[in-house]
């Protein structure tokens, strides 16, 4: 069966217009035969003036903007049916100039006070989906689909986490659940949910609508909007419910801001992974930012923009790489036009691919929206960060701690989700690992208990089960049987104490006797027939006291009880994994790194051990497709260049014996031994990014 064209490798270019001012002499022709010449086979075109919000200043033959220009996507569609490659609309669906606000001010997002919601821009404010906007964009659409367009780019919809107040939600809420919301009975759980649910059958609705609009007068077209990515879903989307509705899944996996020290350098990696388990089978699409913000005008560094493609990449997914139309001579665009002559020649090794993985690392919706969690900078929410109780854990960083040890212990694993662990079969995957998701509801626990009873293996970290889907703190955790303890005597602070070494399984490279406590732990009792691996000193007077007794709380149980199945729990009674993305102990990435090791098999051996290499393998139809991002550098973030990495020797387990295998970038044949399962090979040098192909037939 032919692919259709969105499910081949697609490298969209978005690179933002001028002002309003410079529309009328824009020369489209050149813009157009550039971005093709860097190697993108795609485009968003925008319809609306959108440099401050959009102004309802449109480009397109239309009625029902404030203004309308010149007819730029008349040309934009005479030069992509000449030259090949995809135009595709983006259309901005959530944020207004203030223009558009004083004209319309019955189509923005109100506070609880009935003040517009502010974009988070620096101006304008934020459209509500409620409101009679919709009836507007869904004409909009209409009018844009007429042309010879592949698709639209809805961005946004969605709430800001304030609202809405507007008398369009109120109503519409009353309609559907009989009473009206307001500040004061949000405070009640029930109503909170409600308002939650509202929310996403909102964004639901208006995504459906405009998919109907679209297609109604272009049958072929696509649709998708930008969706979320790790994170939480107080703006009303769920991608495992909107994608019913969208042609693709898209999320903002590759944008990074000012101090880039502080943002995990897996991001990229991270969005692919998790789209690609939400995605049902459509193409993920990673969008990257190639400037550096929010200095909108100032290029990522080369190997800064090597490693965010090849993160999304070698993860199965797409990209969309968005800057000014001013950057577009900049010399640092010759990377990008390499980066993209190298995806484009060797496309086959990148669409329609699967992962090989069976190691499972959870990221829960649940959890972000109803436990505490810190999460990265993004334009719709900006910086969030709840924290707000000593007694809880950072949930965003438990999930970075444990993406950070398996990255660089190369161990391959996937992202799900706590839709996953509900809905989806488990038994792929010999072990499923838990940070920190203190918020499981029932079906969640009964799968996990069947997927142990059945022989899998799980590790969870901290107060794990601890609380009901919805964040209320349960009398006792749900999943105490499975981990193997008896009774929880709350959660203590450690802040300068220490665990007791003990010689195990687990600590066989631990060298000293004494490590740091996590920061918090679980006092937790055992149950019997349960192995215990070191112990909690009682907590410390001062920081330069001697140190005082053992205590009964153990710092790990490892369960392997018949009482559980044929597989296996361990459980961090501290919050290690949190402390670990903020301390970097290295006894905590060996103990961490060793409790994987002990349920899994290995299916990657690299030679040195060289935790600065990313290494991923997919496979398409039988053949191997093994990737190698090169993180190495002198200076930290932001990378300008890499050091390369030479004559890495490299295992990858495989089933069979390859007839051959080839570096893509290096363009070079390896030589090679397969011996009890395993394929060996030398990598001769590694830049930023080379892939190996093992062609089995």
């Amino acid at each position: 069966m032919n692919k259709k064209w969105y499910q081949e490798l697609l490298l969209i270019a978005d690179f933002m217009p001028p002002g309003p001012e410079n529309y009328e002499k824009y020369d489209v022709e050149k813009q157009v035969k550039a971005i093709k010449d860097l190697g993108f086979n795609s485009q968003h075109i925008e319809a609306f003036d959108i440099s401050n919000g959009d102004t309802g200043i449109a480009f397109f033959e239309t009625k029902y903007a404030l203004e309308q220009k010149r007819d730029l996507f008349k040309d934009y569609c005479k030069q992509y049916k000449e030259l090949g490659g995809n135009a595709i609309v983006y259309f901005n669906v959530h944020w207004l100039a203030e223009n558009l606000c004083e004209a319309r001010p019955d189509w923005y997002q109100r506070n609880k006070d009935g003040n517009k919601l502010n974009a988070g821009y620096g101006s304008g404010g934020t459209v509500c989906v409620n409101s009679p906007y919709r009836d507007w964009a869904f004409k909009i659409i209409k009018d844009l689909a007429k042309y010879e367009i592949k698709g639209i780019f809805l961005d946004g919809p969605g709430f800001n986490h304030k609202g809405c107040f507007c008398e369009s939600c109120l109503s519409k809420f009353e309609k559907e659940y009989g009473f009206r919301y307001s500040a004061d009975n949000l405070k009640n759980r029930d109503v909170f949910l409600k308002m939650k649910e509202f929310k996403r059958k909102s964004i639901i609705r208006f995504l459906k609508e405009a998919k109907s609009a679209l297609n109604e007068i272009n049958p072929d077209a696509i649709i998708f909007i930008n969706s979320p990515q790790i994170g939480p879903t107080a703006n009303g989307k769920n991608n495992n419910e909107t994608i019913e509705w969208q042609d693709a899944l898209l999320a903002e996996g590759g944008f990074f801001y000012s101090d880039l020290r502080s943002w995990s350098i897996w991001k990229s990696a991270a969005t692919a992974k998790l789209l690609e388990t939400q995605a049902q089978g459509k193409p993920a699409i990673v969008a990257m930012a190639g400037r550096w913000g929010p200095w909108s005008y100032y290029l990522l560094p080369p190997a800064e923009m090597w490693i965010t493609y090849a993160q999304a990449l070698s993860n199965g997914a797409n990209i969309w790489f968005g800057i000014y139309d001013a950057n577009r001579d900049d010399k640092r665009m010759n990377t990008v036009k390499e980066i993209n002559n190298f995806a484009m020649s060797n496309a086959n090794y990148f669409s329609g691919t699967e992962s090989v993985s069976k190691t499972a690392l959870v990221w829960s919706f649940k959890n972000a929206d109803f436990y505490q969690a810190t999460f990265d900078f993004e334009d719709f929410s900006g910086e969030v960060n709840n924290v707000d109780s000593k007694a809880k854990s950072d949930a965003g960083k438990a999930f970075n701690g444990w993406y950070e040890v398996l990255t660089r212990s190369h161990k391959l694993f996937d992202v799900i989700d706590d839709y996953y662990l509900e809905n989806k079969d488990l038994s792929k995957y010999e072990l499923i690992i838990l940070p920190n998701i203190a918020c499981i509801g029932q079906k969640e626990a009964v799968n996990l208990g069947q997927y142990v009873k059945n022989g899998g293996n799980i590790i969870s970290t901290f107060d794990t089960a601890c609380f009901d889907e919805y964040g209320e703190k349960r009398h006792d955790n749900i999943l105490k049987d499975l981990f193997g303890t008896a009774s929880n005597e709350g959660v203590e602070e450690l802040a300068y104490d220490h665990v007791e070494v003990e010689k195990s399984q687990f600590t066989c490279d631990l060298e000293q006797p004494i490590i740091p406590a996590p920061y918090l732990h679980v006092k937790v009792k055992p149950a019997s027939g349960v192995e215990t691996v070191m112990h909690y000193r009682e907590k410390q007077a001062s920081r330069y006291c001697e140190l005082p007794t053992k205590t009964e709380y153990p710092f790990l149980i490892h369960n392997k009880s018949d009482t559980v199945g044929s597989g296996s729990s361990v459980l961090f009674t501290g919050n290690i994994d949190a402390a670990y993305d903020m301390y970097r102990i290295p006894e905590y990435y060996n103990i961490m790194k060793n409790a994987v090791e002990l349920v899994t098999s290995r299916d990657i051996c690299i030679e040195g051990d060289i935790t600065s290499l990313d290494v991923n393998v997919r496979k398409k139809n039988e053949n191997y497709i093994i990737h190698l991002i090169n993180h190495t550098s002198y200076n930290g973030r932001p990378i300008n260049s890499v050091i390369p990495l030479k004559d890495v020797k490299i295992s990858v387990r495989m089933d069979k014996k390859p007839e051959n295998i080839k570096a893509l970038r290096k363009n070079m044949d390896l030589e090679y031994i397969y011996d009890k399962g395993f394929v060996t090979v030398k990598v001769p040098e590694i830049d930023e990014y080379e892939i190996v192909v093992a062609n089995i037939k």
